[in-house]
């Protein structure tokens, strides 16, 4: 009499671990693909919001950009300003972002701050910063207005105050600002850990990848290659939000004309320009594809 054989012998369930494990190695990179696919996209999402929300400050505001709620860097604290358009923390806050916020309701943008006028520093936060108006723009499309930071964290849009023990005047507008070179451009934004009591502006970094010329500096970018799938997301003066590699990007302070090429990031203290719109890299041959310069 022959007797039905039940299960499976040990080479079998071998080769069928095998299978799995073959198909888990090629599959989980693709789910871990898509999975950060999405959330790049919910974070373009959140900042187009946010664009429409500084378009409507700008109509209230004779046209002129938020130019930040505080003295601690030229336009610092802007999102206090634009939150009332938005009326959403959440909104601010990009899902790729591994910052520890807590319950602190805090920002993975930051402002460029060469939208801001030159009156980066004010005794205290009394009075809005100033900023350029929208005819001060020489390509909106192509000017950079939001760009995305990481460890920015320890205060609320809600008010731009710091929570005690350094709830004070001097230090309300916690969202940064910044024009993408580092060192005394990092980005700037009062972020004192609860009970420090002092600012802890180093640990502000760019998560938009490395821009031609800022390696100097990089020690203030979060790594070589920006925070979405070796890019980051970018709002553009004129509202629109776009994902760009961080090598079409020209970083640093506002050029003197439209045309003018990027100067050299070796140091910030030589007051490195940015491309203009029709400018070009150091190399005087790349155009950008965005630049931080408003000409």
């Amino acid at each position: 009499m022959k007797h039905s054989r039940f299960g499976f012998t040990l080479i079998e369930l071998l080769v069928v671990i095998a299978i799995i494990a073959i198909l888990a190695a090629i599959l989980f990179p693709v789910f871990a693909q898509a999975r950060e696919k999405a959330r790049s996209i919910s974070c373009l999402s959140n900042e187009k919001q946010i664009g429409l929300g500084i378009i409507q400050y700008q109509q209230d505001y004779d046209e002129k950009n938020p130019g930040g709620l505080n003295g601690y860097g030229g336009g610092s604290g802007y999102a206090g300003q634009i939150y009332p358009y938005v009326k959403s923390t959440n909104v601010f806050k990009c899902p790729s972002d591994p910052t520890n916020f807590g319950d602190y309701a805090a920002a993975s943008l930051a402002l460029n701050s060469n939208t801001a006028l030159a009156n980066p520093k004010r005794p205290s936060c009394d009075t809005n910063g100033d900023s350029i108006s929208i005819a001060g723009y020489s390509s909106p499309a192509k000017t950079i207005l939001l760009f995305e930071v990481m460890n920015s964290s320890y205060y609320n849009i809600q008010t731009e105050i710091q929570p005690a023990p350094v709830g004070t005047a001097s230090y309300c507008g916690g969202s940064p600002s910044g024009n993408g070179l580092g060192d005394p451009y990092d980005p700037n934004g009062y972020n004192g850990e609860p009970g420090a009591g002092t600012a802890t502006d180093g640990k502000i970094k760019y998560a938009t990848g490395l821009f031609p010329g800022s390696t100097f500096y990089s020690e203030h970018f979060s790594g070589p290659l920006g925070r979405h799938q070796g890019g980051a997301n970018y709002v553009m003066a004129d509202g629109h939000a776009k994902w760009l590699r961080s090598s079409m990007v020209s970083a640093g302070g506002n050029n003197a004309s439209e045309t003018g090429a990027q100067t050299s990031h070796a140091s910030a203290y030589d007051g490195a320009q940015a491309a203009g719109t029709s400018g070009t890299f150091v190399d005087g041959k790349t155009q950008p594809s965005v630049t931080f310069s408003v000409k």
